[in-house]
């Protein structure tokens, strides 16, 4: 048995088919404590697959056999590292090694300079660095950093604003993550209440 959503309601783990499969939740926050079985040609469970490596945001298996980038499902399955933490942010680019530019951060803010995740190719490279800002959203964002005093009107000679700036974007992230976070969490309760109450009747 296993606890969902921050829940007392119980979250049950079956096999169907060869393939482990959650009942009674779709909450995504219970996803990434599952391992998913990778399925032999017979349909049949390998238990090394236990440990293989998935995608920290969708949580799909990813591998590092080539055809990275390929519109086929192993390119777009393909394994990639990816920084929490840019490396231009302390003067570094993998783009060029040889040269160093200045750095926006001294120290980085989260405690997090040069750690690193795995993600699959579509999260990483579709996902996480094409990040969707519609013409409202930055209007919005805008008045932020003018109400935190984060605004120039000409560029100063330091970079201590558009730290500011990339410190304020990391904030709005956080606090729309927890707003959904807990507005989710709320409906899945919801949802499983609803499920056992069905149950009890049937």
């Amino acid at each position: 048995m296993m606890q969902s959503c921050e829940s007392s309601l119980a979250l049950k783990e079956s096999v169907v088919d060869g393939r482990s499969c959650v009942t009674d939740c779709s909450c995504q926050a219970c996803f990434p404590a599952l391992k998913q079985p990778n399925l032999g040609p017979l349909g049949h469970a390998h238990h090394e697959s236990i440990m293989s490596e998935r995608c920290a945001i969708c949580g799909c298996q990813v591998h590092r056999k080539g055809d990275y980038a390929k519109p086929t499902l192993r390119g777009r399955s393909h394994a990639t590292r990816h920084h929490y933490v840019a490396e231009r942010f302390f003067g570094r680019s993998k783009n060029r090694p040889r040269s160093q530019r200045e750095a926006i951060f001294a120290e980085c803010p989260w405690k997090q300079e040069g750690n690193t995740e795995t993600f699959c190719y579509e999260c990483h490279e579709e996902l996480l660095h094409n990040p969707v800002l519609l013409p409202e959203d930055v209007k919005r964002f805008a008045e932020l950093v003018h109400l935190r005093g984060l605004r120039e009107e000409r560029k100063p000679r330091g970079r201590s604003k558009v730290a500011g700036r990339i410190v304020l974007l990391r904030e709005v992230v956080s606090l729309g993550l927890d707003e959904l976070l807990a507005s989710s969490r709320q409906q899945c309760r919801a949802g499983q209440a609803h499920q056992l109450t069905l149950d009890v009747e049937t």
